[in-house]
């Protein structure tokens, strides 16, 4: 349908009652197919103007609730004597009709046919030369269970705490984003101007205004597109802390998805935009879980109970902070960590011990082999093993390379513990050793397969959408991370660089274990910014960024959040070669590490 779209040069809206719920019974393959036929119809007969579809619920009764789905289009009309046609099969309005349009007749019977077997049913209304309206009228029954797993994602607190500017200058996209966003509780501005977001997003200082959590902007709205804009406000000084990006793009556009991460943004969003979409992506990027009826493990209870049999976990990890805090957090539930160092190594080790391995754990980014190059070789040995991504890198273009490397499931550092524990235990406990078994970290529905009345099907249908949860983005674990303070990456390098409690909790609550981490990576680091110096000296940038990565991960996992932050800017300044900010990162990096090695050193009680 986008194709069509994109051809006849016309525009699309998709309007959703956030009221609506979001997961029923019934056949999505079926409700997708009817949509599909009478959206096509639509465009096809609307060469200016606008087509839309707009779901929203009418009644319902107990479980059971009443859907319309109304597609209107401003098209060539119809008569009421052509409407009265429509619905048989290898008829068109009239004989003119198909010698300009073409087409069998075929697509709306169906439509009929599929809507009556559902209970179902089709009423239009149509004005020559105006356009058209289908409205589908479905009865489904709520999935209960789901849609309370969706209800309490949406409950959650971090939505609240967020400030989120919206820059479009389409007056019904800024009033629809408005709506699903106030729906989650997210405070929101409004703007279609370029000006005035510059100007909303350098009074968020922090003083008067808090800075926004979350930027959503248009691409084509910006006079210079918007990734000029994005360019723009990174290189604006009086912006004290730059927030998430969700950059909206127009329909075949595929290759401005390319650009995302060469501009720093955190994900893009084809239109047109749907609540769940939206909803999953700033979930994603701020690493609120969506798994319902997971809870936070404390010692003793089922978070830490042991798994079933004894368990060998390949651990590929160049990094020895998260070598440690991976190795104590496996054996937490009884697997034993068989460690590697790069990824050739890794390779070496589960040729050696591949028979009882039934998990790798594999960080993307080692010298030697990366991890990419290691699964691969890994899949030439086994097509069964999970191999899990350890990953804090963006998300889109990371999952796609990783699919093609034979890597389906996905845990984000730094490290959230429980989280962890938890991906770990689901994948061992379901596959095993010679088990070719998916969890849901990456596994996605076929909606061509298995679309029996007993499916769940939501009505916010888009064949593109990933409901994975299990790989997140570039940020920090815990909660507090969420909210909105004064300290960010400009924040006084005189405040504490260190905070203890979080990094306890990262690790799982252990003080001997912590100190442990902490001196592990005190040592790893004592000549970093040395080698940090002069790879920006030489320009010798890919190095530095492979630096900068390797501290970016540890860092947050010990709760060294302000340096952390630091990291993740440096590394996509490094990334992009802009000199000016490498400049000034690397000097607030540099201070931010020297202070927490001295920190981390009082901590242990060291001295020189």
């Amino acid at each position: 349908v986008s194709y069509k779209i994109e051809e006849h040069g016309i525009s699309f809206r998709l309007t959703k009652d956030p009221l609506l719920p979001n997961w029923f019974f019934g056949d999505p393959r079926r409700i997708e197919q009817i949509l599909l036929n009478v959206l096509n119809n639509a465009v096809k007969f609307t060469s200016e103007g606008e087509v839309s579809l707009d779901v929203h619920l009418v009644a319902k009764e107990s479980d059971k609730h009443h859907i319309l789905f109304t597609i209107r289009d401003t098209g060539i009309g119809m008569s009421e004597d052509q409407v009265n046609k429509l619905f048989k099969p290898f008829e068109q309005g009239d004989v003119s009709i198909n010698r300009r349009f073409g087409g069998s007749g075929l697509g709306l019977s169906i439509v009929k046919n599929l809507l009556d077997l559902m209970g179902g049913e089709v009423k239009v209304y149509s004005t020559p030369g105006e356009g058209s309206s289908f409205v589908i009228r479905l009865t489904l029954d709520v999935d209960k269970e789901k849609d309370a797993e969706h209800k309490k994602a949406l409950s959650a607190k971090h939505f609240r705490d967020m400030r989120t500017l919206v820059l479009d200058k389409s007056g019904a996209d800024i009033n629809l984003i408005e709506s699903y966003l106030s729906s989650i509780g997210m405070q929101c501005e409004l703007t279609s101007s370029e000006a005035s977001a510059f100007s909303m997003l350098e009074a968020a200082n922090g003083k008067f205004a808090r800075p926004f959590d979350l930027l959503i902007v248009d691409h084509d709205t910006p006079a210079n597109d918007g990734f000029s804009f994005v360019e723009a406000i990174r290189g604006n000084k009086r912006i004290i802390r730059f927030p998430k990006i969700i950059m909206l793009l127009p329909m075949m556009r595929e290759d401005l998805f390319d650009k995302l991460s060469k501009y720093g943004i955190d994900l893009g969003i084809g239109k047109p935009i749907t609540p769940s979409v939206l909803l999953d992506g700033i979930m994603d990027i701020f690493e609120i879980k969506a798994v319902s009826g997971f809870r936070p493990s404390t010692s003793g209870e089922h978070g830490t109970e042991k798994l079933g049999k004894p368990c060998k976990v390949l651990l590929a990890e160049d990094n020895k902070t998260n070598q440690m805090i991976v190795k104590s957090l496996l054996e937490q539930i009884g697997a034993e960590a068989i460690i590697a160092g790069d990824g050739m190594e890794a390779v070496e080790l589960y040729r050696e011990h591949g028979d009882s391995i039934g998990l790798v754990l594999m960080d993307l980014h080692m010298p030697v082999m990366n991890g990419y190059e290691a699964a691969e070789k890994i899949r030439e040995m086994s097509d069964s093993v999970p191999i899990v991504a350890m990953t804090a890198d963006v998300i889109l273009e990371v999952r796609e390379k990783c699919g093609r490397s034979g890597i389906h499931h996905y845990i984000s550092k730094p490290f959230d513990p429980d989280r962890f524990i938890k991906i770990v235990r689901d994948i061992l406990c379901e596959s095993g050793p010679g088990n070719d078994t998916e969890t849901g970290a990456d596994k996605e529905a076929d909606p061509g397969t298995n679309a029996d009345p007993g499916t769940n099907a939501d009505p916010d249908t888009d064949p593109d959408t990933d409901t994975d949860t299990g790989m997140d983005a570039d940020t920090a674990p815990d909660a507090d991370a969420y909210k909105s303070t004064d300290t960010d990456n400009n924040a006084d390098i005189d405040d504490s660089v260190l905070d203890t409690q979080s990094g306890l909790r990262n690790i799982g609550g252990s003080e001997e274990l912590y100190h442990q981490v902490l001196d592990e990576y005190r040592k790893e680091n004592r000549d970093t910014l040395k080698r940090l110096e002069a790879a920006v000296r030489e320009k010798r940038y890919d190095d530095a960024v492979q630096i900068v990565h390797k501290v970016k991960s540890s860092s947050g996992s010990i709760g060294a959040k302000p340096l952390y932050d630091t990291a993740v800017s440096l590394q996509k300044a490094l990334s992009q070669g802009n000199e000016d900010e490498i400049v000034q990162l690397q000097d607030r990096f540099s201070k931010q590490l020297g202070k927490l090695l001295a920190e981390i050193e009082q901590l242990l009680g060291i001295k020189h």
